[in-house]
């Protein structure tokens, strides 16, 4: 069985799963919900028609009211996936994959037409920050949310050497036959009875855990080629370098994928100081088409046309999709807020490794876990406390007897640091004390990555960057 069947049949059993459980549980969630306390319920209905100038909330709570005719349609299992909310999930096409069905089957809100577009998408990034927001932009999320946050930190996160950075691409080759997609923006008013009341009544943990983080607004329906690269190159290089680099070997369409229906390439060298992985999956259709691709490219249209061909009402899967975070779905700005809050708190991530290295000797250094200088002893710390994360057994590698002997630091994302200079004899018991007079100089570093220091630091003081991005438990 090729992996777009599998892959078929994994949604077509997990959509099936789903329904069974939905069934199975849909009386002890209803009898959970009806449970609830109504003057809870009645409440937030009242806030949210009495609250005025917000079109948001009054259109849609207003509408959510209304009581909609539903007449059934018929829908294949690819297009039926605009009916379901949406969860990450590192590994599938886009980063994400349906979990419950949430909205009925109706011909009055959905629209389903034949189309024919072929068109490329590619997500891009070397740090995490950077390619979260790409793959944001991929399923058309707008702003800089943390959805993919955990996907970005495998992708990018960090290298086994402080002396080489990671990059990610990924290229979608989307082909779509049919879009599905919503007739009215009041999406809201085909939910599901049970989608309703538990958007209604429950906290934000349960709406996540059970839906996950989106819905659909649209989806076409075809076949997806997914080629993933993961670059690893010299930190002393520039983006534009490796950027050249690449184009030289892959073209602008990043489009060189091997023999075989599906694989994964051994690390290759693209110049000096740059390598590069490859792998890639079809999705839809027949893929074993592509195994007759040529080297030099020369055959790429004709086998994109043959597998074009080959997608089929019952092959294909959703190549492309336009979803949006599951807090718009709420009837009430008060609900709204508290699905975004919760998911944003989630999204702070804890910041990684500091590297204080010696003077002139950046292979001897102190490595220690960036929460730990950040909370402990004040976040203050001196080279005695230091000496603690040596990789040179004597305690001592960051001083010369009784002389600092410090050089550059590299600090992660969300870390920032005030290094002090002491004066020679100075009382190292409160080393961060700005009133001191044993202070030198000092010097302010924030941005992640390598810096030089002035003179040879004998302190530190340690603190996050931005608390509402970073957190240390």
């Amino acid at each position: 069985m090729r992996k777009h069947d599998l892959a078929q049949t994994e949604f077509d059993q997990q959509s099936e799963s789903n329904e069974e459980s939905n069934d199975l549980k849909h009386t002890d969630l209803e009898h959970q919900i009806e449970g609830d306390n109504e003057a809870h319920d009645e409440g937030d209905e009242e806030a949210s028609l009495s609250m005025g100038g917000d079109y948001h909330d009054n259109n849609m709570a207003a509408n959510s009211s209304i009581s909609m005719s539903c007449t059934q349609m018929s829908l294949n299992s690819a297009e039926s996936q605009i009916l379901y909310a949406w969860t990450t999930d590192t590994g599938r096409p886009y980063g994400v994959k349906p979990t419950h069905r949430i909205f009925q089957q109706c011909q009055e809100s959905i629209e389903s037409r034949r189309v024919s577009i072929h068109d490329v998408s590619f997500t891009k990034g070397d740090d995490v920050a950077s390619l979260a927001n790409s793959e944001n932009s991929a399923v058309g999320i707008k702003g800089s949310y943390g959805f993919f946050q955990a996907d970005a930190g495998l992708k990018v996160g960090s290298s086994s050497s402080s002396s080489y950075k990671k990059q990610h691409r990924t290229y979608n080759n989307w082909w779509s036959q049919k879009r599905v997609y919503w007739k009215s923006i009041f999406e809201k008013s085909f939910l599901t009875e049970e989608a309703k009341k538990v958007l209604k009544t429950k906290d934000a943990k349960f709406i996540v855990d059970r839906y996950g983080h989106f819905f659909a607004r649209s989806i076409h329906a075809g076949g997806l080629l997914s080629v993933d690269y993961e670059l690893l190159y010299e930190s002393k290089k520039t983006i534009f370098e490796v950027d050249a680099e690449f184009k030289a070997a892959y073209g602008k369409g990043g489009f060189r994928i091997g023999t075989s229906a599906s694989h994964k390439q051994n690390s290759t060298k693209l110049k000096e100081g740059t390598s590069v992985t490859e792998s890639w999956q079809s999705y839809g259709g027949d893929s074993s088409l592509w195994s007759k691709l040529k080297p030099d490219l020369s055959n790429k249209v004709e086998i994109q046309q043959e597998w074009a061909k080959s997608i089929n009402d019952a092959n294909m899967m959703a190549s492309k999709l336009v979803l949006a975070p599951i807090w718009e779905l709420a009837d009430t700005s008060a609900k709204e807020n508290e699905i975004k809050t919760y998911l944003q708190n989630q999204w702070r991530i804890k910041p990684g490794k500091v590297h204080v290295l010696r003077y002139a000797e950046g292979n001897i250094r102190s490595t220690m876990d960036a929460c730990t200088l950040v909370t402990q002893k004040g976040g203050c710390w001196n080279l005695n406390d230091l000496g603690a994360g040596c990789n040179k057994q004597d305690n001592v590698c960051l001083k010369y007897g009784n002389h600092c002997n410090t050089g550059d630091i590299i600090l992660p994302a969300g870390i920032q640091v005030q290094t002090y200079v002491l004066y020679f004899g100075s009382n190292w018991d409160k080393p961060c004390n700005a009133d001191g007079w044993y202070i030198k100089r000092s010097q302010f570093l924030k941005t992640p990555g390598w810096h030089q220091t002035l003179d040879r630091p004998c302190a530190y003081r340690f603190s996050i960057s931005d608390t509402n991005k970073y957190v240390c438990n």
